[in-house]
């Protein structure tokens, strides 16, 4: 081909004039000509307006182009990707740790680099779960162990809300990593463990015996609420038998973490949360509405009967919007609550009457 006898800088000026994908299918045209032409596609690609090779590379782990595109590169021209991730995040995010070792390698980014979200390569492989490549990215000279994104979120948080237990087991190793940290909503990596029902994660970070395990968010939540909101039981249940956890904790609503799971209908939470000694099943919130206004509004029938079967609630409390119970199961079309709570009156007039 009289085309390969032409002066490098010729063909490199030449190849500037060629779409990229017909470099690609001139590299498929024999042996010689991908020996002759890659390394001037790769320096096309890299110095691109829109460089794609090693972002690409870096996303599928593969290592033979990361090499070669790496070379193209010269250390400047580092391309980034969807979120203004450079090729370090990306692969840490993907999990493919022979890239980063050879990122790393060739010190062309900066480990603490941050994308649009101000989340770091550290952050996204924690938040993954990619215990090799977050044990990698701790080792790296000058690597920030605690880094904070736009959220206020810890990479610890991020682990300790996937569960992955490895990680955060690496973090809570580290001097100097909080494990206490508050998002911008004052949410704890306590507080997403928690919420997702991961007692591993869980378990570690009340071990450390550096975590507030009755913190409150900024509208006043703790744990046990988030936990009864969400209806798990296995939570509530842990955190009820937790040294310095209170009960009956009110939020900004002045509702407990019983209001919030008669809200939900959580029947199980609400049994346990019943069952446990200091909590208020008539206790009224900041509109003077009671767990029985709560549930009977929501339709909860089983709920409301578990309430009512304390003989420790008032059926015909009136909240300060001038509602009982059962109004309120009337206005939202409860028929089945109506007459629950209908029959429970009757029978407790018989049972005075008498």
């Amino acid at each position: 081909m009289k085309l390969l006898n032409l002066p490098e800088e010729i063909l490199y000026i030449i190849s500037t004039y060629v779409l990229a994908r017909d470099r690609v299918a001139l590299l498929s045209a024999s042996q010689k000509c991908r020996e002759f032409f890659e390394p001037i596609h790769y320096r096309q690609d890299a110095h691109g307006k829109k460089p794609v090779a090693l972002i690409w590379a870096s996303e599928n782990g593969n290592v033979r182009t990361i090499k070669k595109a790496i070379a193209a590169s010269d250390g400047v021209h580092i391309p980034r990707g969807d979120d203004d991730r450079g090729p370090l995040a990306v692969a840490a995010k993907a999990g493919h740790k022979p890239v980063l070792e050879l990122l790393l390698a060739a010190d062309i980014a900066d480990p603490n680099e941050r994308d649009d979200y101000c989340q770091t390569p550290l952050s996204l492989s924690s938040f993954m779960g990619h215990t090799g490549v977050v044990t990698l990215l701790l080792s790296v000279s000058g690597i920030n162990p605690d880094p904070i994104d736009n959220y206020g979120r810890s990479a610890l948080s991020l682990a300790a809300e996937a569960g992955h237990v490895g990680v955060v087991e690496l973090f809570l190793s580290i001097e100097g990593v909080d494990a206490d940290s508050r998002d911008v909503d004052g949410q704890s990596p306590f507080w997403f463990a928690i919420g997702n029902g991961h007692k591993e994660v869980v378990d570690l970070l009340i071990g450390t015996g550096r975590v507030d395990i009755d913190m409150r968010d900024n509208d006043g939540n703790t744990p046990l609420a988030w936990a009864a909101w969400k209806g798990n039981s296995d939570m509530v249940e842990l955190l009820l038998a937790t040294k310095g956890v209170n009960p009956s904790s009110r939020n900004n609503k002045g509702q407990t973490a019983l209001t919030t799971a008669c809200i939900n209908g959580n029947e199980g939470v609400v049994k346990l949360l019943l069952a446990t000694e200091g909590v208020d099943p008539d206790s009224k919130d900041n509109s003077g509405s009671t767990p029985l206004l709560f549930a009977a509004s929501g339709g909860h029938k089983s709920v409301v009967r578990a309430l009512l079967q304390t003989g420790r609630v008032d059926s015909n409390h009136i909240n300060n919007e001038g509602n009982t119970a059962i109004a309120e199961a009337l206005w939202n079309h409860h028929l089945g609550v109506v007459e629950l709570l209908d029959g429970w009156d009757n029978m407790r007039r018989i049972q005075i009457s008498k």
